[in-house]
This record gives C-alpha cells, structure tokens and sequence, in this order.
C-alpha cells in the first residue's frame, strides 16, 4: 500500500473528522460504546503501545509521561496519537465481507495489509487492515489468526483508518524545527559565512528579547520574527538514499548557522543551512540538526523567514522577499 502524497492529504481529512469527534465524544462524555462492539478498544487511556507496519518492519509508539514516542526517539505529534485513540474506541462492524468475495479480501489483507498490535494494561489485540476501495470511508479489517474479513468505520469520519497508519514514521513526528518554547530562549545566534556583518544575536530573559547594534530598532518585525521560531517546521526528513546524499555536504561550510540556546539543554538546537546545494528531485532546502544528527528540508518560505539579515530589524529597512 504505497503512501502517496495524495494518501497523505486524505490523513489530514480524516484527523480533521476524528478531530471533531474527540470533541464531541471526549472522555468525561457519558456515551459508552456499544457493548456488542467487540472490536473497539473501549479504555484507550490504559493504551501504552502501538506497533504498526508492512510485515516485520513495525513502527512503534509508545505512552512515554504525557506523551509518546515514535520509535523510542522522537515526540509524537498529539494530533495523532489523540485521533488514533478515538478511532479505536468508536471504530465499529459495518458488517462482515460478502461471502463471494471473502476469498479474495482475506488475500488482499495477507498481501498488503497494514498490521496493528495494540498493548493495553487490560488486553492485547493484534489485527490486519487495509482501505476499503469500494467505500473510502471504511477499511477492511481481520483479527490476527481469523479467517473472517470485516468492514469497519469510524462513525461521521470521511476516510479509513487504514491511511493514517500507512504513514511513514516521519509523518507521526513533531515537526518543529526549534523546539522551545519563547519564554525558555536564552539566546538565539545567526551566523553568516559570507557576510558576517549581517550576523547577530538575541538575547531571552523570560519572554523579553533584546538585540545590539540596532540604532532604530523596528519591533513589529523584531517580535514577529521571534515568534516564527515557533512556527517553523521540517517539510520532510531525510531518509535512506537520502542521507547519503546529503552527507556529502558535511565536510563543507554552511552558508548560514542558527543556534536557539534553550532554558533545558534538552531542547537546544542548531541547524546548518546549505542555501546553495540541491539535491536533484528533492524541492527546499538542506539542513543538518546537530543535536540530532539529522538531515531534513525546510520549505523556501520557512527559510526565508529565518534566514535575514541583521538590518533587517532597523526601522524603514526593506522586507527580504518570501
């Protein structure tokens, strides 16, 4: 089941639906879900891992505190994990496949199926889903060691659950590049190879910011400017081929170098910026995360927004071009 950036939009629907639905059906709701319904995991608060994948290749999430993890590394956004647990709690049978076409759904499901195992305090429950194509709003479903394929769905949700675990690990990350939150940034550096005139520093003390060598300091675009470090996000993570690309790059100097110096060490990051390399067929821009040691892109537009000059900030200069 080949994830497409189609298939990806489609997600986005779908968590827009669920989304609604965990308002509508929050936990402190008095609805309950049916109790002949006996795939639904009805206490998703006692969930704690979910694998899930083609195969043997299995992602892994996992309740870590508050949150949870993708592969014992990296935060999980909340949306998704939020719209994963409301799925499994209201998804219901539609009804069992037809008989004359049970043969060639069980097939379809040992093929190219998506396998699920959901570890509870309660229970453990393992299960094989794949998109319905006759009806993008359910997903066929079998137990694992069954031989009796089901239509399943989520009610008032317009997509199957199958798209949103055909995801890529990536996908289920935060996606923001600098993780801090403004009132914990002690020092933000941007450091240019070329033109080090244009280089500067802010400096954070609980949510107030200051900045030298600015005779006239314009603070609509100084502020501003802060807090799209809190809007900045990865448009795709390197992976396999990928990397090795990129990691030609790692001997060179970069063109640009941000450092966000965070309250909790935990949280700093450093992010080179390569603004004249390309690799061909991949669209933004190279990046390398020390703290991480990843490479990933960022959009044009996200950098454009981090990436400026330091008279950018004096009253009556120009704005650089998005």
């Amino acid at each position: 089941m080949k994830v497409t950036r189609l298939n990806i939009l489609i997600a986005l629907f779908t968590i827009t639906g669920v989304w609604a639905m965990y308002v509508l059906y929050s936990e402190g709701s008095s609805e309950r879900v049916k109790e002949d319904n006996s795939i639904a995991i009805v206490d998703t608060a006692t969930v704690r891992e979910v694998r899930f994948g083609f195969g043997d290749q299995l992602n892994t999430v996992k309740k870590e505190g508050r949150g949870w993890l993708i592969n014992g590394q990296y935060p999980v956004d909340a949306r998704f994990y939020k719209v994963m647990l409301v799925a499994f709690r209201r998804m219901e049978v539609k009804h069992p496949v037809a008989a004359e076409n049970k043969a060639k759904v069980v097939a379809l499901l040992k093929e190219k199926g998506i396998k699920v195992e959901v570890t509870s305090a309660e229970e453990k429950k393992s299960f094989i889903i794949y998109g319905n194509p006759n009806d993008p709003t359910s997903t066929y479903y079998m137990a694992s060691g069954s031989e009796e394929p089901l239509i399943v769905h989520v009610p008032g949700v317009t997509g199957n659950l199958a798209t949103l675990f055909a995801l890529n690990a990536s996908d289920w990350r935060v996606r923001n590049v600098f993780p801090s939150k403004v009132r914990d940034m002690q020092l933000i550096e941007v450091s240019y190879a070329e033109d080090k005139s244009q280089s500067f520093s802010i400096k954070g003390n609980g949510g107030a910011f200051t900045i030298t060598g600015i005779a006239a300091l314009d603070s609509m675009r100084f502020y501003s400017y802060i807090a799209f470090y809190q809007q900045a996000t990865v448009d795709k993570y390197a992976s396999g081929v990928g990397i090795d690309e990129l990691k030609i790059f790692e001997g060179s100097i970069p063109d640009a170098v941000i450092k966000v110096t965070d309250l909790d060490p935990a949280r700093t990051r450093t992010v080179r910026f390569y603004l004249k390399q390309q690799i061909k067929g991949q669209k933004g821009v190279p990046v390398y995360i020390e703290e991480t040691k990843e490479w990933a892109y960022l959009s044009e537009r996200t950098t454009s927004n981090l990436i400026i000059p330091k008279s950018f900030f004096a009253v009556g200069k120009n704005q650089p071009q998005q």
